[in-house]
């Protein structure tokens, strides 16, 4: 008969293990950090878009509405796509 030693012996999986635990908490905290982020860039958007209707001449304001959503929009993606690849 065989001796075990701890290197043969079966591990127990009672659980989930560190890397599993890890990895559900960086999800629970990318999600909070997007529903921070998403009523942030709701609140910052409505004044950019309050401003720009100030300042900018009225025949320009599209233009330069359509510039900040263009930005808005790709900053998102490559946030996003940053945060995907790392996960």
């Amino acid at each position: 008969m065989t001796k075990e030693t701890d290197a043969t012996k079966p591990r127990r999986t009672d659980g989930p293990d560190r890397d599993t635990i890890r990895q559900y908490l960086q999800w629970g905290v990318l999600v909070a950090l997007l529903l921070l982020a998403a009523v942030s860039l709701l609140g910052f958007y409505t004044n950019a878009t309050d401003a720009i209707a100030l300042w900018v001449a009225a025949k320009y304001e599209p233009l330069f509405l359509a510039g900040f959503n263009l930005a808005v929009l790709l900053t998102s993606a490559v946030g996003v796509s940053y945060v995907l690849r790392s996960l």
